[in-house]
């Protein structure tokens, strides 16, 4: 990088001669490639997050040690997926019951939405999931398949319009909701990757005050990782969801109509 007055480079550690590749290795492996300390101290790149930040590390590391009560199982279950073809974003596949949320499977981009659709199924069936919620952006195909054997699952539109007035868009309104259950107790995995989604993407200021999120292509601009994994939990906020009643769900099933309950479509 350079300007008028200066001439801006960064060094690797790990690229300089003299340096313990093993013990930066060992450091990097240990806080993730992505993580602010390893930018810093090894990568000589600025912090991703700050200030700024619309979910703070401090509430983001509380969620982590958190443990939750076993009484969470009584809780509505949703099966969240971002989904992605391209590139270097992964695809995911998570679950949140309650205030506990869990990674299915992260899976290497793929657009092969048979496949994806049948991995979603699987898992909506092992978990007897009460609603399957999935990026519009990616997902369509997968949910119309879905929806040819019978299940409902519903598209989330992130640019859509926000249910409440506070803020830009749908999406600014999930991570808006997500941080509140960060807040008030929800657990997360002890995941590195996760945990820098969260505190990355920055609040964007506006004049007319609705709460915005700083966009993914923003977020890559500055060298920080896509929220695949974030955002696959902020999909889980997208809409209300009710404990499904399965023994009239059996009875339709066995009535040949198919699954009419519309609590969370």
């Amino acid at each position: 990088m350079t300007d008028d007055y200066w001439i801006m480079l960064n060094v690797d550690s790990r690229t300089v001669e003299g340096t313990n590749k093993e013990y930066l290795d060992a450091f990097v492996k240990k806080h993730g490639e992505d993580s602010d300390v390893t930018r810093v101290r090894i990568r000589g790149l600025p912090p991703v997050s700050g200030e700024d930040s619309f979910i703070s590390a401090i509430d983001v590391d509380n969620a982590i040690i958190r443990e939750v009560s076993t009484d969470n199982k009584y809780a509505p279950s949703v099966i969240c997926v971002d989904p992605s073809w391209t590139g270097g974003d992964e695809f995911v596949i998570g679950l949140r019951q309650g205030y506990v949320f869990k990674i299915l499977e992260r899976i290497q981009s793929n657009d092969d939405d048979v496949r994806m659709q049948n991995k979603i199924a699987a898992y909506e069936d092992m978990y007897m999931a009460d609603a399957v919620f999935i990026d519009e952006g990616y997902g369509t195909g997968i949910a119309s398949i879905a929806k040819a054997q019978g299940r409902n699952w519903r598209l989330v539109p992130f640019g859509g319009k926000a249910d409440s007035k506070e803020y830009l868009n749908k999406r600014a309104e999930m991570w808006g909701r997500m941080k509140q259950w960060i807040r008030e107790g929800g657990s997360l995995p002890d995941e590195k990757a996760l945990r820098t989604e969260l505190i990355t993407p920055k609040l964007v200021p506006r004049v007319d005050g609705k709460i915005q999120i700083e966009s993914k292509i923003d977020m890559k601009k500055r060298g920080a990782r896509s929220p695949n994994i974030a955002d696959a939990l902020a999909i889980s906020f997208a809409f209300e969801v009710k404990k499904r009643d399965r023994m009239l769900d059996m009875y339709y099933d066995i009535k040949g109509k198919g699954v009419t309950k519309d609590d969370y479509r």
